[in-house]
């Protein structure tokens, strides 16, 4: 293990980057799903049965 020596001591802003660049990326896929999702929805979906199936109440929204 004499090699590890060479290394640089991790520091708080690469904790921190590998972090959030690991949050970013399990989250990324289902970003990806949901917009291709919408964008079917708008694309194929009349707005006006969206205006009925939708709750019309801010709270139940």
């Amino acid at each position: 293990m004499i090699f590890l020596a060479d290394l640089p001591a991790p520091s708080r802003f690469g904790d921190f980057l590998m972090a959030f660049l690991s949050i970013v990326f399990e989250g990324a896929p289902y970003i990806l799903i949901g917009t291709i999702f919408s964008g079917i929805i708008d694309a194929f979906l009349p707005a006006k049965l969206l205006d009925r199936v939708l709750p019309k109440s801010k709270v139940l929204a």
